[in-house]
């Protein structure tokens, strides 16, 4: 699963730039990987602990926290127990699902 401007511009007509350009804060430019790992870890819909996701995605829980909120933002997560939860959003499920 890759995040490319062709599956970000089909979510909620979002401007896939504007996007990409808030992931480095998160990932670092020299591991692009880590929001890929984060998303691939919830892309099965159920709810995970922030914990486990920051593990998975080798971020630290507030780096991940701070992606969580990000990805929220945008409609891409839905969060719980103020980001202690989260879960991929069904829209962005399918369309990851797709590419």
């Amino acid at each position: 699963m890759f995040l490319n401007s062709d599956s970000l511009g089909l979510i909620k007509g979002l401007n896939p730039s504007l996007f990409m350009l808030g992931l480095p804060v998160f990932c670092g430019a020299d591991k692009p990987n880590r929001v890929d790992e984060f998303l691939a870890y919830i892309a099965d819909g159920g709810w995970h602990d922030l914990g486990e996701v920051a593990e998975k995605a080798g971020l630290t829980p507030r780096k991940a926290l701070r992606l969580a909120r990000f990805l929220s933002e945008y409609g891409f997560v839905k969060l719980e127990d103020g980001g202690r939860r989260m879960r991929i959003d069904a829209a962005t499920k399918k369309i990851l699902d797709s590419t």
